[in-house]
């Protein structure tokens, strides 16, 4: 049932995100400075949706092939997952809500986010933060979250969080209000339907790009928008001393550091970096222990640091 629930957002996504090709916001945009990335493309939406479309018919083959498989065991399994049902929603009800750490005297805390995953290097990251006891906030594209479930399940499973990056990684500076919002609700349903866990109330744009349209998005849908205050340009570099450097130099008690968990240099300087941000007395925690609850339609770049 989980996975027909699953295919179905997937082809649904499909043909909503189709309808936004070509959609454009002339809103100009409002952003601190500092803060957007000077990389910022203007993607193309078709090539874009064309992308997407071929990965969601590949996935949606193969899945359809399962599903005439297993069909004739669903009836047999319902009982078993209605009686499943109850305890998820008590487990949904009892981790939903965001948990802020009380700090002991002294201590300095420090959020690390991977953006653009999950991927094939998010594991070997996970297994770091185990390693050294560390936890971390994974922004992930919807698009790829079924290919990637069991990674999803195990950063649960291991104390850190997940939450939306869009569905297929396309400016929003460049969709209007509907798309923008289906992008975000999308990708949470597509979150919730792996973790059976709520995401926390906030996202990332993609490029970090947002104006009002977005923010009103924000507001109406009752999220917050998640900045940075550390950015080595990890996706830039591909170099993992350079990497290691540039987040030392700069870590600072309250920040959020952002990274992507799609490329190997990144991976291999988070080997470094973990212990190293550890051994210097951070706490590395999620972005909601960070944030604790947060305000609807408010972009964070840390915990000390936000606007309305």
């Amino acid at each position: 049932m989980k996975k027909i629930r699953a295919i179905l957002i997937i082809i649904a996504a499909a043909l909503v995100f189709a309808g936004c090709a070509g959609t454009e916001n002339m809103a100009e945009p409002v952003i601190a400075a500092g803060t957007m990335r000077e990389e910022i493309a203007q993607p193309t939406a078709l090539v874009n949706i064309a992308t997407e479309a071929s990965d969601i018919l590949e996935t949606t083959a193969a899945h359809t092939a399962y599903i005439t498989m297993e069909t004739t065991s669903i009836t047999e399994s319902v009982t078993e997952t209605t009686s499943d049902i109850h305890g998820i929603i008590e487990a949904t009800q009892q981790s939903t809500a965001p948990q802020v750490i009380t700090r002991p005297p002294g201590e300095k805390m420090l959020a690390i986010t991977f953006d653009d995953g999950p991927g094939r290097y998010t594991q070997p990251i996970l297994d770091l933060l185990e390693k050294y006891g560390g936890r971390a906030t994974f922004f992930v594209l919807g698009g790829r979250v079924w290919n990637n479930r069991y990674i999803l399940k195990n950063i649960m499973a291991q104390g850190s969080e997940v939450a939306g990056h869009s569905w297929h990684h396309i400016n929003f500076l460049s969709l209007g209000e509907q798309c923008i919002r289906d992008q975000i609700e999308y990708t949470d349903r597509a979150i919730y339907n792996i973790t059976r866990v709520e995401p926390p109330r906030f996202f990332r744009p993609p490029f970090g790009a947002f104006n009002e349209t977005v923010r009103d998005v924000a507001l109406d849908t009752g999220t917050a928008i998640i900045m940075w205050s550390v950015d080595p340009r990890d996706w830039e570099s591909r170099d993992p001393d350079r990497i290691y450097n540039y987040i030392m130099e700069r870590a600072h008690d309250g920040g959020i550091i952002v990274a992507h968990d799609i490329h190997r240099t990144t991976a291999e300087a988070m080997e470094r970096v973990i212990p190293s941000l550890i051994e210097r007395g951070f706490k590395l925690v999620t972005v909601s222990e960070l944030l604790g609850e947060t305000v609807p339609g408010r972009v964070y770049y840390s915990e000390f640091r936000s606007a309305d």
